[in-house]
C-alpha cells in the first residue's frame, strides 16, 4: 500500500489517493483540499476549515455519494507494533456499481489493516452521529466488499446486499 492519508472513491469508480500518512498535516486539510478540487460547486467544502473534525469532513464526502477511507495509523514504532495500521471508511446511504467493483481493488492494498466503518449517518442538534462496524469484534469474518454492501444500498439491481 502507499502510505496515504486518505482515499476517496468517487462515484464513477475513481479512486483518488491523496495525502502522506506520515507527514504531520492534518486530516482535515488534507480532506479539505481535495473536497474542494473533487467537488468545486459543493458550498460545504467551501464552509468547513481546519478545525472541523475530519468525520465532518468526511460526512460531506458521503453525501456526494463518496466513499471516503481514513488512514489513521500511527507510524510511531511502539503504536505501529501495538495496534498496528488501522482505517476508517464513511460509507454513503448508496453506492455504485462502479464503486464495488473499486473496493475489491482497494480492499487488497488494505488488506493488513484493522478497520472501522461508519454510516447511517445524522446530525442531531449539531452533532454528527452515525453508526459504528467494527469488522475485528465480529464473531463472523466476511470480506470487506460484502460487509460494505450489507451496510449500503446498492445502485444497481445485479449486486444484491
Amino acid at each position: 500500500m502507499d502510505d496515504y492519508k486518505c482515499a476517496v472513491i468517487l462515484e464513477n469508480g475513481n479512486i483518488e489517493k491523496f495525502g502522506d500518512s506520515r507527514s504531520d498535516e492534518i486530516h482535515a486539510i488534507c480532506l479539505l483540499e481535495n473536497g474542494r478540487r473533487l467537488h468545486p460547486n459543493n458550498n460545504y467544502f467551501k464552509m468547513l476549515n481546519e478545525n472541523h473534525l475530519f468525520s465532518t469532513i468526511a460526512y460531506y464526502f458521503t453525501e456526494a455519494n463518496d466513499i471516503t477511507f481514513i488512514n489513521v495509523t500511527s507510524y510511531r514504532k511502539e503504536e505501529l507494533r501495538k495496534y498496528g495500521r488501522r482505517g476508517i471508511f464513511f460509507l454513503p446511504s448508496v453506492i455504485t456499481k462502479e464503486q464495488i467493483e473499486s473496493l475489491k481493488v482497494f480492499a487488497e492494498d488494505i488488506k493488513d489493516f484493522d478497520i472501522e466503518l461508519k454510516s447511517d449517518f445524522s446530525i442531531v442538534d449539531g452533532i454528527l452521529e452515525y453508526k459504528t462496524i467494527r469488522p475485528s469484534e465480529s464473531e463472523v469474518k466476511v470480506d470487506l466488499v460484502t460487509l460494505i454492501k450489507r451496510n449500503c444500498l446498492v445502485n444497481d439491481s445485479n449486486y444484491k446486499r
